[in-house]
């Protein structure tokens, strides 16, 4: 089977946020920002993932794999040069119906979750913030995991680009799963917002390129 590499477009947006909020929706994290209801909190993150990938629609930042017509696979790699939505943003494109929809403590649990992973990258990175690509929204469609579609779209985007690359995750599957791309752990705590959590943040260094044999 071919499957067929894009980067994300208007028209992809509703498929690619129902996809990555189907895959979320009870991950630790969105767990802790949004407890309860696990289809209040799916709707909530398509509503806020659709309003996210928008705001990077003009960086080319997000990527999509299809079998066909059919979406299989989404992430979003963010090179350096591009910065994290800030709050206004965030309300710019419409953040604030949320305080109505879902609750002021949802939206402030998610303002301060973002704010903890920014600092917790920062600090991380040290003098090395701003020379690397971020992985996020890494997702695939549950009949098409395992079957080497995560692993075709990741390292083919790495390859193409030839930079570092940084993520955070919070479930220990995925952190087995990356290190088999040559992540690795560099970084490994509590997120202190809810009932508190575990986050790892891995990196990639990018591989040195073959050199020709001169002959």
């Amino acid at each position: 089977m071919t499957y067929r590499l894009t980067t994300l477009t208007q028209s992809d947006l509703p498929h690619a946020a129902a996809l990555a909020a189907a895959a979320f929706s009870d991950t630790p994290c969105y767990n802790q920002i949004l407890p309860g209801d696990i289809t209040r909190r799916t709707s909530f993150l398509a509503w806020l993932f659709e309003k996210n990938f928008s705001l990077r629609l003009k960086d080319e930042c997000g990527r999509c794999t299809y079998d066909g017509d059919k979406l299989i696979s989404f992430f979003m790699f963010t090179k350096p040069d591009v910065r994290h939505p800030t709050c206004c943003d965030m309300l710019r494109v419409g953040l604030i119906t949320g305080l109505w929809t879902y609750g002021f403590r949802a939206v402030k649990r998610l303002l301060d979750t973002k704010s903890w992973f920014e600092n917790k990258e920062k600090e991380v990175l040290g003098e090395r913030e701003g020379t690397m690509i971020r992985l996020e929204r890494m997702t695939v469609l549950p009949e098409y995991q395992g079957k080497g579609v995560g692993t075709f779209a990741l390292s083919a985007a790495l390859h193409k680009l030839g930079m570092p690359c940084i993520l955070g995750t919070q479930e220990r599957r995925n952190v087995i799963f990356y290190s088999r791309l040559g992540f690795k752990v560099v970084d490994e705590a509590n997120v202190p917002i809810g009932d508190g959590y575990t986050n790892w943040i891995m990196i990639r260094e990018p591989k040195p390129k073959a050199r020709l044999q001169k002959i």
